[in-house]
């Protein structure tokens, strides 16, 4: 299962996408590869603010940490 958790608070913006949908074998899983290019976009898409968030990422675990005054008025 993936887990997606959005966390928005006065002075941070907190993502984290954890797991695997075990849908269909590795390599072969459309859910996973749909859910890894959406939070990949949004990587880059941040990467354009003025500040640039903090990003951990491994096999099956994403994390975003931006700074409130980087995505004010975005999510609006």
């Amino acid at each position: 299962m993936i887990q997606v958790v959005l966390e928005v608070s006065p002075h941070a913006l907190n993502l984290s996408v954890l797991g695997h949908a075990d849908y269909a074998s590795q390599g072969q899983d459309l859910l996973c590869a749909s859910v890894s290019s959406m939070a990949q976009m949004l990587e880059i898409g941040m990467h354009l603010l003025p500040q640039k968030p903090q990003i951990k990422k491994s096999s099956g675990e994403f994390f975003l940490k931006a700074p409130n005054d980087s995505y004010t008025g975005i999510l609006v």
